[in-house]
């Protein structure tokens, strides 16, 4: 086991994304909660595809669903 302690970023969600999650299959909540976990792990260094830098604060996350690619626009703040 690593001595260091991973630490994760923080999320805040809109209304409308929580109810856009509460509107997912499982299999692609499960595919979102996949790419976020990747998100709160690496942050804005995460980098294609999954996502990418916007312009400022403000980047992209991308995420391939069953019957659609999902963008969502996310803040990172230092």
């Amino acid at each position: 086991m690593s001595d260091q302690i991973r630490r994760l970023y923080d999320f805040e969600l809109e209304p409308e994304v929580r109810d856009w999650l509460d509107s997912l299959s499982d299999s692609d909540f499960k595919r979102v909660d996949e790419v976020c976990g990747m998100l709160a792990e690496k942050g804005s260094e995460l980098g294609g595809p999954w996502s990418d830098h916007l312009e400022g604060p403000v980047w992209e996350l991308r995420i391939r669903l069953r019957d659609v690619a999902a963008r969502i626009t996310y803040l990172v703040y230092c």
